[in-house]
């Protein structure tokens, strides 16, 4: 798992973390995924997402777009708003 994850974090290095957030709001949405979470909401339950493929920072920015309560991904080493391309956590 860490040899797979360390490989993904290489492919980010380098990139900024604003233009990752950029490009990655511009991915359209699943149709109806707001109206599914609202539901969701309503019926007094928990959301989570979680992923193994996709930076912490971008699972959260997703999370708040959603308002669900938890965003977790994996934890990538950013020095001065720049991807390392390290992993800078385990979960």
């Amino acid at each position: 798992m860490k040899y797979a994850l360390e490989g993904v974090c290489r492919a980010f290095r380098d990139f900024r973390v604003d233009i990752l957030l950029e490009v990655f709001r511009a991915v359209p949405l699943i149709a109806r995924v707001e109206e599914v979470f609202k539901r969701i909401r309503e019926r007094g339950w928990k959301i989570a997402l979680v992923s193994s493929g996709l930076p912490d920072f971008v699972v959260q920015d997703l999370a708040r777009r959603l308002k669900a309560d938890y965003g977790i991904g994996f934890n990538l080493e950013v020095e001065e708003g720049v991807v390392t391309g390290r992993v800078q956590a385990m979960f």
